[in-house]
């Protein structure tokens, strides 16, 4: 090869190997295609559970995943991003070969622990092609009510006048319910009574309000206390703290009457208890155990019992089967106690349902010759320890 041809080779032979290796790197810097769109669709596209109880347990739900692609694709393992009160329950379409019109079942589970809304993303791989997502959400759904004021103090009223309080309890939740009751209970419970329940029977919505009055009227000179139990709904009573005092009155001028306008008032007979009920009083075993019990103003006498048992659906349980309240009475009781006092107790009615919460008992009073008294106890309930 001459001196010439050789200097006219060897440059073209560089600059064919130039561009041979510009052109390897070109190709290996180029970024890969990104996966064509999932062949697979959802039905339903996406999935609302709505509002659910925190309490009713997991609900499920499922998916259909259909291949409406030309070739046969494999399926992976479903999985879900968001929220973990969604999650997946059962996966029928994990490694499942899918012809064109062929489908399979996700199923979805929602479990709400809280009155919030949640949201997350179901994911079902394809080999080859991008996820397949379809959007999760549903709403935990619970009732709630504020007080206010948060109790009632009644100041010191003077006795033999009564004085009137209110307070307003406005439905806080997202779940309606029907009806709240409210009962006095508990301390001097006698010293008050509801004057007006205008929360009684009503449907309580989001945002409704109602007012209930109480009225306190002193017997005598001195500090009073009492509960006022709300029940209603599902949860527990909610408890409004009831005051006030009895100021004395000044002693009236002395009057004489005549002899003969003089009138002996009648004794009454009457049951009084040794407990106070300002705390729950336990039962245990299917009993009520309402301590010792002795006749007033008779050496012996017989009380004839009603009574009904409140009680509320345990936490957990399905609203389906334990809504709100559940009662029963109890069969006609007697007892016949002595005035040096004697144990009282009753039996938990059958047929009761739940938790329960609330004794409200009718006692009528009969001793030999004395007038008796009709009065009802009011008992909040605890489970003994």
């Amino acid at each position: 090869m001459s001196h010439t041809l050789r200097h006219t080779l060897v440059p073209a032979f560089v600059q064919a190997f130039l561009l041979l290796a510009l052109a390897a790197g070109l190709a290996t810097a180029a970024p890969p295609l990104p996966p064509g769109p999932s062949p697979l669709t959802a039905q339903p596209s996406s999935q609302d559970f709505g509002l659910v109880h925190v309490d009713q347990g997991e609900q499920n739900a499922s998916v259909w995943i259909q291949n409406n692609g030309m070739d046969t694709v494999q399926v992976d393992a479903a999985s879900v991003g968001g929220d973990a009160a969604l999650r997946i329950s059962s996966d029928g379409c994990n490694g499942q070969m899918l012809s064109t019109g062929m489908g399979c079942n996700v199923g979805i589970g929602f479990d709400p622990d809280g009155a919030v809304h949640y949201a997350a993303t179901l994911h079902v791989p394809v080999a080859g092609f991008a996820d397949l997502d379809v959007a999760l959400a549903g709403t935990g759904a619970a009732q709630g009510v504020t007080v206010a004021p948060a109790s009632l103090d009644f100041g010191s009223i003077p006795v033999g006048e009564s004085a009137v309080r209110s307070f307003t309890i406005t439905s806080t939740g997202n779940l309606s319910f029907q009806s709240l009751v409210a009962i006095p209970s508990g301390g001097d419970v006698g010293a008050f009574r509801v004057e007006h329940d205008g929360c009684s029977l009503q449907q309580m919505i989001t945002g409704a309000a109602c007012d209930v009055s109480v009225r306190f009227t002193p017997p005598a000179a001195g500090a009073y206390a009492a509960t006022l139990l709300l029940i209603g709904g599902d949860s527990q009573p909610g408890i409004v703290p009831l005051k006030g005092a009895g100021a004395p009155v000044a002693a009236a001028p002395m009057v004489a009457t005549p002899p003969a306008a003089l009138a002996v008032p009648a004794t009454l007979a009457d049951v009084a208890f040794d407990t106070a009920f300002a705390s729950p009083v336990p039962f245990a075993r299917g009993r009520i155990d309402l301590g010792a019990a002795h006749c007033v103003a008779a050496a012996r006498c017989t009380v004839v019992v009603r009574a009904r048992v409140y009680a509320l659906a345990s936490r957990g349980a399905r609203v389906a089967s334990h809504r709100g309240i559940s009662s029963a009475r109890t069969d006609v009781v007697l007892w016949h106690l002595r005035a040096s006092g004697g144990h009282a107790a009753l039996g938990l009615p059958a047929g009761l349902r739940g938790r329960p919460a609330l004794l409200v008992a009718r006692l009528r009073t009969f001793a030999a010759g004395r007038r008796g008294v009709t009065r009802t106890l009011v008992v909040p309930l605890a489970a003994r320890r």
